[in-house]
């Protein structure tokens, strides 16, 4: 338990230091390219998403439908 709490006090002073350099605007240059890498990742792969996505919605209905359900 110790060890995790060492971890989660890590975590908060990085995330802290961090945050604190942001606001005063300090901002690399690797790190902008690297938050550029990661949005374009996130792009592409919410496009995949949405391309698997449609492509199970445009299945053709199924030739009979289920009991108690009229057809349409």
């Amino acid at each position: 338990m110790l060890i995790l709490a060492g971890f989660a006090v890590l975590f908060v002073v990085v995330a802290a230091i961090a945050g604190a350099v942001r606001v005063f605007g300090w901002d690399p240059s690797w790190a902008v390219a690297w938050r550029h890498s990661w949005h374009e990742a996130e792009y592409r792969i919410g496009g995949g998403w949405l391309a698997l996505r449609d492509r199970v919605r445009r299945r053709p209905p199924a030739r009979y439908p289920p009991r108690g359900q009229r057809p349409v």
